[in-house]
């Protein structure tokens, strides 16, 4: 995942909320990276692979288009492909960028933050 900014909109998936990226907090390992995520009148440090960026307006596909009925066959075919091999965390991704491009709600990981 591509570093995450001051002030970019993120949901934090296992938490089914959204807030707003503050900064990062300091570490002296990358991969130990947290950030400091603003919710409402309270901060959380969440581990980037528990964040998901805010959708950005205008990648939602117009409903009944070419282009979104195209890729609901897409969502569909990766959704089968899931059910086959439900341990595969790329899949799951997959299917939660299809989904957001067809405007529908992904469920996401249960994993603790």
């Amino acid at each position: 995942m591509d570093e995450l900014m001051e002030g970019q909109r993120v949901v934090i998936k296992s938490a089914k909320l959204s807030g707003t990226v503050v900064g990062p907090r300091s570490a002296a390992l990358k991969e130990d990276m947290l950030y400091k995520v603003h919710i409402s009148e309270q901060s959380l440090y969440c581990r980037p692979e528990n964040l998901v960026p805010w959708p950005e307006p205008g990648t939602k596909l117009q409903r009944g288009s070419g282009e979104w009925l195209s890729e609901l066959s897409r969502f569909t075919e990766l959704s089968k492909q899931y059910l086959a091999s439900s341990h595969d965390q790329s899949l799951m991704n997959k299917i939660i960028d299809s989904g957001a491009k067809l405007g529908f709600f992904i469920p996401m990981d249960e994993e603790p933050i």
